[in-house]
């Protein structure tokens, strides 16, 4: 299993990686307020 395999699948990440499907943490620019403020954080 990858490393990002194991982080998608922890049982405490997995729901915001459900809820934003189309993220990906290799790509995601955390520098960019709104892309951060666009993602669903709650469930």
């Amino acid at each position: 299993m990858s490393d990002l395999t194991a982080i998608k699948s922890n049982e405490i990440l997995k729901p915001f990686f459900d809820r934003n499907s189309e993220f990906d943490l290799k790509t995601f620019n955390f520098f960019d307020r709104d892309a951060v403020t666009a993602l669903n954080w709650e469930g």
